[in-house]
């Protein structure tokens, strides 16, 4: 069929002459024919476009019939006007002609009236009526790319929805945002291309044309997120940027910098986890220099201690400012251990410079040593030298410099005006310390005000010395409930309650968590509210209103986690509310929550234990309870109608946790597991036995696998870190791999699915954070995607993956980043595909 065309050509030189002819007793000339001897029609179709032609010389009327020829008994003429019509609409995939190839040969007789004939070959080719359409694989619409990556990969394919055979002469081009994508015929039309991207664009529009042979063209559009309103798990340090009306924060789990816009909301990385230097040891304060757009973030390197790194907000790149720890250098102990911690910074525009303070011990094997110092760091070349510094227990020591006590700083403020630090205490004092001399000065104690004393005290960092030589503080404490706001006289230490601002359950607050901005007038909270995750709070201070201008929370409200790919609907099952199942569409990017109105769905959802979507049927297995609570149903997703299958009182057999399942459908079964058990369970019966297996002792399955055909079920032990292979049928299990079988990564995999197509295992690695290739003959373990290996977002919890073989992707459930991933098989990129 590829040389349809070819075979086409060369019949044409044949038959491109009429064949005429008088008969015996007439003396007139044969007809002409005028018409060609080609013709076509489309599959499906009975109606060719072919209709005889023929001219007599005396100009009498002209019939036409056909005569014996290899095709003749397939098709009728209308003896009048000629048209040539197939009795049975021809199949293209199933051709009756006499050579099997679409090319349908006849003979048609032109008479004349006065009695004289003429014939013509004739080929009437059937051509296929192909309904080409193209799907996206990879990634999903509205998934969220990273925002750091110069390009992302686009992937899908194109295919015959008419008969399922796509032709190289189908295709004529696929571009992507006008860049060519590649195009492979062989592997069922699959087509991907590299889409460059703006690093820094917020949003990404995607335009995929398809171009066809016959000048057709079909056109979808969809749109990526990028560097907009990314995902965050907590925020562990912010700057403000006042003039642009926006804050820097830190989030460490997710190893990232992030914006957060003050009107809006909208949030964008600024860097992230794949620069060289990494945020995840921890930080403990970050400086905001607005002149050259770039953040210094005091974190913890491995044997470094604290350490100032500078990030280009520009281009996401950080570089280390200082390259050995801090004031250890100064002090410069010989073979003592030393541990540094900044515990804030500001920058001092005029002089190019950091100033920050930092807590610090040194000692032989412990830390017994304390000092508190105010550091000065050039912003150009990370020169260090020490302004102040104060010993925990000795006045005199030789180390200090400048006079005054030692105290533990919260918070600090450059007083530029007074040549000053201020800084609060953790013991509620505000001191100040003189940067020319070193000394320190206790401004305000705890005890200079009436109302009751709170121990975290925060001043209002933007807030500025006001001209009566006040500052404005704010505090809090894990027992409060409220944020209190205070002025302080910095010449008479005396304080003044402003105003108690009610913040409900905003109690689990670090020191970092209160900014203000607005010249005073409003407050940021960053705390968790009463879902236990992260989100940022604004407070009015004129009126205590409260809004939230961003939060890390769940959008989906799930009971509980799942991930199962149905086909079917191209959707993943992505866990339960207790409402019923909740799916998200890959093919437009929508979430939708299935109602269940059976009574006991909520409860058995309350204590689902594992969970099997059979897409075949549209059903989905669930194991709920424990011990001799436990049940076995299953969900129609037809009706929405609950089932039981096992439990107590259905079925013989002993009760015990369901803690894995898995349809074996071959058998009318689940399989399921109990910490080292595998055992049956029948779907008529609701009966369960316990299947004995030999060779290994397991000691905690964490998930299992079977192969098409259900004679070999594939066990991932937890505890034995080891991947195994059992046959059912004798029971003899196989170790395919651990440490000592196989090569590549180490393995802890907490899931496993077998891929059909290549029939080797993936494994999500608990340890790594990985998806990994298991080779079941060898046990040798390569990386798909983690973080070694594709772009995009790093997983940090992933608890659960489907597979989808079909299309290269699989989708991965991670409970810390609270994201659903959308993983390409082929390079190991990821997205987002959205939240949970």
């Amino acid at each position: 069929m590829k040389h349809k065309h070819l075979i086409l050509a060369s019949a044409l030189s044949v038959l491109t002459v009429s064949c005429g002819g008088s008969s015996k007793d007439s003396t007139e000339p044969a007809p002409n024919f005028d018409s060609e001897p080609v013709g076509s029609v489309f599959e499906n179709l009975k109606e060719t476009s072919y209709i005889a032609s023929a001219v007599s010389q005396d100009n009498s009327s002209i019939s036409y019939r056909l005569l014996d020829s290899p095709d003749s008994d397939l098709f009728i003429i209308d003896g009048v006007n000629g048209l040539l019509t197939f009795k049975v609409a021809p199949d293209f995939e199933t051709p009756l002609d006499s050579d099997s190839n679409n090319f349908y040969e006849v003979v048609i007789e032109a008479r004349s009236s006065t009695n004289t004939v003429a014939q013509q070959t004739v080929v009437i080719e059937v051509l296929d009526d192909s309904q080409i359409d193209f799907s996206l694989s990879y990634p999903s619409p509205e998934a969220n790319v990273g925002g750091t990556e110069a390009a992302t990969l686009v992937r899908g394919y194109v295919y015959d929805e008419e008969d399922g055979e796509l032709l190289s002469t189908d295709i004529a081009s696929i571009t992507v945002n006008g860049v060519q994508a590649s195009v492979d015929i062989n592997a069922e039309g699959d087509w991907s291309v590299e889409l460059p991207i703006d690093v820094m664009s917020e949003r990404i529009d995607v335009n995929i044309s398809l171009n066809l042979q016959n000048d057709q063209q079909i056109e979808k559009d969809f749109a990526l997120n990028n560097a907009e309103n990314v995902f965050f798990t907590g925020v562990n340090a912010v700057a403000l940027d006042e003039p642009n009306s926006r804050f820097f924060a830190v989030d460490n789990t997710r190893d990232m910098i992030f914006s957060v816009d003050l009107a809006t909301g909208t949030r964008k990385i600024v860097s992230d986890w794949q620069q060289s230097i990494s945020f995840e040891e921890g930080l403990s304060s970050i400086a905001y220099h607005g002149l050259n757009d770039t953040i210094f973030v005091a974190t913890s390197l491995a044997g470094e201690g604290s350490t100032i790194v500078s990030v280009d907000t520009t281009n996401g790149q950080r570089e280390l400012l200082t390259n050995d720890g801090l004031s250890h250098i100064a002090v410069n102990p010989v073979d003592d251990v030393h541990v540094s911690e900044i515990t804030d910074m500001v920058i001092d525009v005029e002089n190019n410079r950091l100033l920050a303070l930092e807590l610090f011990c040194h000692g032989y094997k412990l830390c017994s040593d304390y000092y508190v110092s105010l550091l000065s760091i050039d912003i150009n070349t990370g020169e260090l030298s020490v302004l102040s510094r104060a010993h925990r227990w000795e006045d005199d020591s030789e180390l200090n410099i400048g006079v005054g006590k030692y105290f533990e700083p919260v918070d600090m403020k450059f007083d530029s005006a007074n040549g000053r630090i201020i800084s609060a205490t953790q013991i509620g004092a505000l001191v100040g310390i003189d940067i020319a001399t070193g000394d320190t000065t206790t401004l305000s104690n705890y005890d200079q005000y009436s109302f009751p004393v709170t121990t975290d005290w925060r001043p209002l960092s933007n807030s500025g010395v006001l001209a009566d030589n006040s500052v404005s503080f704010v505090s809090s404490s894990e027992q409060l409930e409220a944020i209190s706001v205070e002025s302080v006289n910095l010449a008479t230490g005396e304080r003044t309650w402003l105003s108690e601002i009610p913040v409900e359950s905003y109690t689990e607050r670090k020191r970092e968590d209160i900014i203000v901005h607005d010249n005073g007038s409003r407050l940021l909270v960053f705390g968790d509210n009463n879902t236990k995750k992260q989100s940022i709070l604004a407070v009015d201070l004129n009126d205590s209103s409260k809004n939230v201008i961003a939060e890390a929370k769940t959008t989906l409200n799930l009971e509980n986690f799942a991930a199962g790919y149905d086909q079917s609907n191209d959707s993943i099952i992505l866990g339960f509310s207790e409402i019923g199942p909740v799916s998200f569409s890959a093919n437009n990017g929508s979430t939708t929550e299935l109602p269940v109105n059976t009574a006991g769905f909520q409860a058995q959802i309350s204590t689902l234990r594992s969970s099997f979507i059979d897409d075949e049927n549209q059903v989905i297995y669930l194991s709920s309870g424990y011990s001799d609570d436990m049940s076995i149903s299953k969900l129609n997703l037809s009706n929405t109608e609950l089932y039981a299958i096992s439990n107590a009182q259905l079925g013989d057999g002993p009760l015990v946790d369901a803690k894995n399942i898995t349809l074996d459908a071959s058998n009318n079964r689940l399989l399921a597991t109990n910490n080292g058990q595998l055992f049956e369970i029948d779907l008529v019966t609701g009966d369960r036995a316990n299947i004995n297996l030999s060779g290994y002792n397991l000691s905690s399955i964490s998930h299992i696998a079977l192969q098409n055909g259900g004679e070999l079920v594939y066990i991932a032990d937890y505890q034995l870190k080891a991947i195994f292979e059992a046959n059912l049928t004798t029971g003899v299990m196989r170790l395919v791999a651990n440490t000592d079988v196989g090569t590549g990564p180490k393995l802890n995999a907490s899931v496993i699915a077998l891929d059909n197509t290549s029939n080797d295992l993936i494994a999500l690695d608990n340890d790594s954070q990985a998806l990994l290739y298991i080779d079941i003959e060898t046990g040798d373990r390569t990386v798909i995607s983690g973080p070694s290996r594709g772009t995009g977002p790093k997983m940090q919890g992933a608890i659960a993956f489907s597979l989808d073989s079909e299309r290269e992707r699989a989708f991965v459930l991670d409970e810390i980043e609270n994201v659903l991933f959308i993983v390409d098989l082929s390079t190991g990129d990821r997205a987002i595909a959205t939240t949970l």
